[in-house]
């Protein structure tokens, strides 16, 4: 089965708890449109901190990093260049992480 690639298609925003279905070609408007952007920071942070919480009990921790316009950043990038995700904490220190997606 192809998938519908569709510009005029409802998708479901990727934003955990965003309950917004803009049309496929609007869906990078909606999630750079600094409303949406404020109510996704929101929403990220309560993944995050639901996630935390499930995990305080564990022996392994569950961390999820935002790396910002990474679709944009991927599809632009050279062979060999990084991605690097926001700070966050983890165990009173202060990390990031970086990705290289395209390694030759």
């Amino acid at each position: 089965m192809q998938e519908d690639g569709c510009p005029e298609t409802p998708v479901p925003c990727r934003v955990p708890g965003c309950n917004v279905a803009p049309k496929r070609k609007n869906l990078e408007c909606h999630l750079n449109d600094p409303e949406h952007r404020s109510k996704h920071q929101c929403l990220e942070k309560k993944e995050i901190d639901k996630l935390e919480m499930e995990s305080a009990n564990q022996e392994s921790l569950t961390r999820t990093f935002l790396i910002p316009d990474f679709e944009a950043k991927l599809a632009t990038m050279a062979v060999n260049d990084p991605i690097h995700s926001g700070e966050f904490s983890f165990q009173d220190g202060k990390y990031h992480v970086t990705l290289y997606p395209k390694i030759e």
